[in-house]
């Protein structure tokens, strides 16, 4: 999509002006004859975060011309990113070889050199390139198998970092040192001790033209995608059906309160307790994406009076795609843990046998082929206790006619009114009546937000947390007046309230968001694993 490559770029953009948002660096470049250099690629990042803010959100279907444009407008911002990032570089090596000729004026011997090499650690390990830092170390401790270490990269900094950063020159003075030497005082260390430590020269002219051809690069590109975006106008802007996907779900709730569905949850609980003269019954909650299956699914699978009646409880999400053999070793693996090898469906018969059980099957999305389904129910129907319960939550009516054994389905509508609000206001404010009492101007732009939530937690949730941090009029009022809120289809459609949450994103968390996208459904994220591939 068009405006996700949008959002890409202008994270970049907003990554390139960083250095740019307190003037040091803009009157150092000054002091090296850069100021109209520096100025003019300022404005020019200006410019095309202006473009890009003024276009998002706004979708263009198919239109590949349009995508390749933004890419290469990217392209050229990450130039920009790394040419004022070696600006800054300079900048500080400056500051810190002035930081260091000041010792040497007003103090001798250790002082002195504690400074300069105090500037020289600090160039290697926070403005050198990943690979020249003390950052693969970090990952070593943290148990992963990274081979690279400054050492083994090069074996001169100063040289390496010449190569990296196209601005500079190498060094004409060389260091010996390392930062593995010893701590304690050696002949040929101490003939270091008045030496100059090792500075890259900087190339003013190198800097001078790059600067000048991202700038023209820029401003070109920012004028073909402007007219491109007009030509198009508003006719050419689509906004294509984007399905509610959903995550891998647990069997474990964060919402304390349920909000709006107490009747039906008791009445499901006491179905499922009551004595029963069937072996199985099964039992599918149908709604829409964002009516809150999946939380009532939790209640009930939390509840003491659950608990207590049922020997056996299993939890599984089975999302996209029902595949029987993939859905028998996540039973098998919850009843006996993954430790446990053998035939999955012998050995869930086996421990069911004895035993009353609830099984949750979450999220049911493709489940249309009804010999699949009575294969999983094979070693279910095994038990030779009554009273055994599945119960199956989908969006999908046709999914719950397959798999139902009762009359109904359990049909999930939105929320009333007053009990969405009370949803909202309690993500907002929490408990604290005061609070709520406090900001009387608020609660009457909450009364009007309700209105397009369309009755669905998920949406007054999403837009709820949208809102607690800045409990100011202006914010709230930004939010109730977004254009987002036109493009709703439909009585159930929540998808502009999720895409506001995204837009109020900084740019560089949208980006770390939308690369969450290159990864299959259901994918489990593992922390330090993700982290390590943003960075």
């Amino acid at each position: 999509m068009a405006s996700s490559m949008a959002d890409a770029a202008l994270s970049v953009v907003g990554t390139a002006l960083a250095p740019l948002k307190d003037i040091l660096l803009e009157k150092w470049a000054a002091s090296k004859d850069l100021g109209a250099n520096v100025k003019a690629l300022k404005l020019e990042l200006l410019s095309v975060k202006a473009l890009l803010e003024h276009t998002r959100g706004r979708e263009v279907a198919d239109n590949s011309g349009l995508k390749e444009l933004l890419v290469m407008l990217q392209d050229h911002a990450y130039d920009a990113d790394d040419v004022l990032d070696e600006l800054e570089y300079f900048r500080i090596q400056d500051v810190l070889k002035d930081s260091s000729d000041a010792a040497d004026e007003h103090a001798e011997g250790d002082l002195a050199l504690h400074l300069r090499h105090t500037a020289k650690n600090v160039a290697k390990q926070i403005w050198l390139p990943a690979c020249l830092s003390g950052a693969s170390s970090a990952r070593q401790q943290r148990g992963r198998k990274a081979k690279l270490t400054s050492t083994s990269c090069c074996c001169n900094t100063s040289h390496a970092v010449g190569k990296c950063l196209p601005c500079s020159s190498p060094p004409c003075v060389l260091d010996n040192d390392s930062d593995g030497a010893s701590m304690h005082s050696s002949p040929e260390r101490n003939n270091h001790k008045n030496q100059p430590s090792e500075q890259l020269s900087f190339d003013r002219v190198e800097a001078s033209q790059r600067m000048q051809h991202i700038a023209e690069e820029l401003r070109h590109l920012r004028e073909i995608v402007f007219a491109t975006i007009t030509a198009l106008g508003p006719n050419g802007n689509t906004f294509p059906n984007i399905d509610l996907s959903r995550t891998s779900t647990i069997c474990e709730t964060t919402q304390k309160k349920l909000f709006g569905r107490d009747s039906v949850m008791k009445s499901i609980i006491d179905d499922i307790t009551k004595q029963s003269d069937k072996v199985l019954t099964v039992i599918p909650i149908v709604g829409s994406g964002g009516m809150g299956k999946t939380t009532l699914a939790q209640h009930i699978y939390n509840s003491e009076k659950v608990t207590t009646h049922f020997g056996v409880k299993v939890w599984t999400c089975v999302s996209f795609h029902f595949n029987v053999n993939e859905l028998m070793e996540k039973i098998k693996n919850d009843i006996y843990g993954e430790e446990k090898k053998g035939n999955a469906v012998e050995l869930i018969g086996e421990r069911l046998k004895n035993k009353r059980f609830l099984l949750i099957l979450d999220d049911v999305w493709d489940c249309s082929n009804e010999d699949e389904w009575e294969k999983l129910l094979v070693p279910l129907k095994k038990s030779q206790v009554l009273g055994n319960i599945i119960i199956v939550t989908t969006r999908i009516r046709e999914q719950a006619r397959i798999v139902k054994t009762v009359d109904c389905s359990i049909e999930l509508d939105g929320l009333k009114e007053k009990e969405l609000m009370d949803l909202f206001l309690q993500i907002i404010f929490g408990d604290d009546q005061s609070i709520r009492n406090s900001h009387p101007d608020l609660i009457k732009i909450a009364d009007e937000i309700i209105q397009k939530l369309k009755g669905s937690p998920l949406a007054a949730k999403t837009v709820g947390r949208l809102l607690k941090p800045r409990l100011d009029e202006k914010h709230w009022k930004r939010v109730l007046e977004s254009k987002e809120w036109e493009r709703q289809k439909g009585d159930d459609d929540i998808m502009p309230a999720l895409k506001l949450s995204y837009h109020y994103l900084p740019s560089q968390l949208q980006r770390c968001f939308s690369y969450c996208a290159l990864f299959p459904q259901d994918y489990e994220f593992q922390e330090e694993e993700l982290i390590n591939l943003w960075i």
